[in-house]
């Protein structure tokens, strides 16, 4: 909701610019974008709203539009900072809108980093307001479903998190689902924690041979 139309239709635009295979001109899918972004209304107790600002969450194409649009925003960000302080995170990940990254400069020089970020719209005129908000430590963090340890060697790894609002809901088991359904749902929940757990010890179960 925080990106400006424009700005994300345009880009949208930068992206569709560099495909090896453009079988539609990228002109036309940017008015196609424009059009669903500009189309949003609601009806809330009788009365009809026309969405004007941001995108309308729930809108197919609104997770690509996001992600493309913050894609140029942190390409601009990074490349800005390194050539105004020659510095720049050793490794930056993101995944829609949450970020992972590495910094191996002092705390000074990592405040300095979150302040220009936090600022990063305001001083390069961008109607879309992006705020960051940042949890450091020197030790481990939490990102999406993973905390992340750096070891004592310099090594990191990795052990499942869980948010304390966390319900852990599953189909019950006399869900009309289709019967494969409800038994994938154990085999992809043991798949997905022991991909994320860099040990077997962390598992937290008895795997029985």
């Amino acid at each position: 909701p925080n990106i400006d139309q424009q700005e994300g239709a345009e880009a949208c635009h930068y992206f569709l610019q560099q495909r090896l295979k453009p079988s539609v001109p990228f002109g036309v899918i940017t008015k196609i974008i424009l059009l669903v972004l500009q189309s949003n209304v609601m009806n809330f107790m009788g009365r009809y709203f026309h969405q004007i600002k941001g995108t309308a969450m729930g809108t197919p194409m609104a997770v690509n539009f996001a992600n493309l649009f913050m894609a140029k925003f942190e390409q601009e960000l990074l490349f800005q900072y390194e050539k105004e302080s020659g510095r720049k995170p050793s490794s930056w990940l993101r995944f829609i809108d949450d970020i992972f990254f590495i910094w191996t400069g002092d705390k000074r020089s990592l405040n300095d980093f979150m302040s220009f970020c936090n600022h990063f719209h305001e001083h390069n005129v961008y109607s879309s307001k992006i705020k960051f908000t940042f949890n450091t430590s020197t030790k481990s963090v939490n990102f999406l479903d993973t905390t992340v340890t750096l070891n004592p060697d310099g090594t990191l790894s990795t052990n499942l998190y869980a948010k304390p609002t966390a319900a852990h809901n599953y189909l019950h088991h006399l869900s009309y689902h289709v019967p494969y359904v409800i038994k994938s749902i154990p085999i992809s929940q043991f798949t997905r924690i022991r991909r994320i757990c860099s040990t077997i010890g962390d598992l937290g179960v008895k795997i029985y041979l």
